[in-house]
C-alpha cells in the first residue's frame, strides 16, 4: 500500500518558508477542508509542508486561496502544554495548484449562427 493523499481546501493562513538543508526549503501553512454529511457542514484543519517545487508554488499563494494539493500524511502524538496526549494529522505535500474558476461568457448568439 501507498501512504497517498489528495486534498481541495482553503489556505487558512499565509505560508511561511524556511530552508531545513543546505538548499532543501519547505512552506508551512494550514489548509481548511469543508465537508458536508447529513446536511451538516465540517472542517478539518491539517497542517501541511509544502517541499521543492511545491514550496515555491505556495509562496506564491495567500490565506483565503482555493488550493488543490497532494503528497503523504503523517501522524504526530504529542503531548500539549497541559499535558493532555493530542493527535496532529500533517501532510507533506508534493504536488500543490491553484484553483480558480472563471464565468463563462454568455453572449447571445445570432440566429444564422445556429447550425439547425
Amino acid at each position: 500500500m501507498r501512504n497517498y493523499v489528495s486534498l481541495v481546501g482553503r489556505l487558512g493562513n499565509d505560508p511561511t518558508s524556511r530552508e531545513v538543508k543546505r538548499g532543501l526549503n519547505v512552506a508551512s501553512f494550514s489548509l481548511a477542508v469543508r465537508t458536508s454529511k447529513g446536511g451538516q457542514e465540517h472542517t478539518s484543519w491539517f497542517r501541511i509542508s509544502a517541499w521543492d517545487r511545491a514550496c515555491e508554488k505556495a509562496m506564491s499563494m495567500s490565506k483565503g486561496q482555493l488550493v488543490g494539493l497532494s503528497g503523504s500524511i503523517q501522524i504526530r502524538e504529542y503531548k500539549n502544554k497541559d499535558g493532555e496526549e493530542k493527535i496532529s494529522v500533517d501532510v507533506n505535500a508534493r504536488e500543490i495548484y491553484a484553483i480558480t474558476f472563471t464565468e463563462a461568457k454568455k453572449e447571445p448568439v445570432a440566429e444564422e449562427e445556429i447550425p439547425w
